[in-house]
């Protein structure tokens, strides 16, 4: 968890594997893999799919959403509150069930550009 702690909060199985790699015992690509899968179905570590890139790991489990950057992939957490105040579970269920659908968990990612790419482009 060491390696985790030193991520900053989001961070990809290979970024992990870089860091534990440093200490004298190797370490497979498909252990950080399985053991991120581990964290991440006993609550401990949230999972945020992204269009491009990496399956990257987050360690603040509580409910949020994420602003992030189209070209440098920056994630940045954001308060659900934050987005107008609407109960994104509750619609998302009720949309849901409209269909005959179960859902099982509500994914917020506002897409865009940061603040430095977008006054780099």
């Amino acid at each position: 968890m060491a390696a985790l702690d030193a991520t900053g909060g989001h961070f990809s199985a290979e970024e992990v594997r870089a860091m534990a790699s440093t200490s004298r015992v190797p370490i497979s690509l498909a252990t950080v893999y399985n053991t991120l899968k581990a964290l991440v179905e006993m609550g401990e570590l949230g999972e945020v799919r992204l269009a491009r890139g990496a399956t990257r790991f987050d360690t603040n489990s509580a409910p949020h959403g994420h602003l992030a950057c189209r070209s440098c992939e920056l994630l940045i957490d954001v308060d659900l509150g934050e987005l107008g105040g609407v109960d994104f579970a509750a619609v998302g269920r009720s949309v849901a069930a409209s269909h005959g659908f179960e859902a099982e968990g509500i994914d917020v990612v506002v897409r865009g550009r940061c603040d430095n790419c977008a006054r780099r482009q």
